[in-house]
């Protein structure tokens, strides 16, 4: 598995959990923050206001249904 410095991945099946876990990882830079979110919409919208008030541009959130 290669690493990278500006890149984080994280897994994550729970909507509460993964909420806690992207907001902790945006606070690093949400200027540069990309987010990619992929579920059902009852779990993705809820997930993508968060990160969106969080500071991350709207133009960054790439969703999948």
């Amino acid at each position: 598995v290669r690493k990278y410095n500006n890149f984080s991945y994280v897994p994550c099946l729970l909507a509460e959990e993964f909420s806690r876990k992207i907001i902790a990882v945006l606070d690093a830079d949400k200027n540069s923050a990309v987010a990619y979110l992929c579920g059902t919409a009852d779990i993705i919208e809820p997930l993508r206001e968060q990160i969106f008030l969080s500071g991350v541009s709207p133009t960054n959130i790439y969703v999948d249904y």
